[in-house]
């Protein structure tokens, strides 16, 4: 897709955002990777105890480094949390795959992304578009997690 037919197809994606996230709806919520913590020291020590051995913990606290692999047990950990309990709608947002096409029929895959609740209101709006879904589901895998 040229730079001029995507900028037209953002154009009227954000005109109508918020028709189109009720019409296509949630898919899922997307984690991007900015909201999992990178630093072990953000984890909690029931999330350390649920992903670590005991003899491991221990050496933890008595100083060892934090290996990458347990860095991501610890992180996976934290979004299958995210997944099966109530999460902070205003923080987490739910995302939605919308099909646009403009007066010429070129049409992409508009990737928009919506925070709040009834109580608090709802904010959409429009991330980017894309030329297929599956270039905009590749791109939420690489920028994060979907669950």
């Amino acid at each position: 897709m040229t730079p001029e037919i995507k900028e037209g197809l953002l154009e009227i994606a954000n005109e109508d955002a918020e028709d189109l996230y009720e019409t296509y709806g949630a898919e899922g919520l997307w984690v991007t990777k900015d909201d999992l913590p990178s630093d072990p020291s953000e984890f909690s020590e029931r999330e350390y105890e649920a992903v670590l051995s005991p003899e491991r913990l221990e050496e933890i606290n008595s100083g060892k480094q934090v290996t990458e692999a347990e860095l991501h047990a610890l992180q996976d950990h934290r979004l299958a949390e995210i997944s099966l309990r109530d999460v902070d709608t205003d923080a987490l947002p739910g995302y939605c795959l919308a099909e646009v096409t403009d007066a010429d029929d070129n049409s992409g895959i508009v990737l928009i992304l919506c925070t709040g609740d009834s109580f608090s209101g709802l904010t959409i709006w429009v991330h980017d578009v894309f030329d297929t879904k599956a270039a905009a589901m590749n791109y939420l895998q690489e920028n994060g997690w979907t669950c």
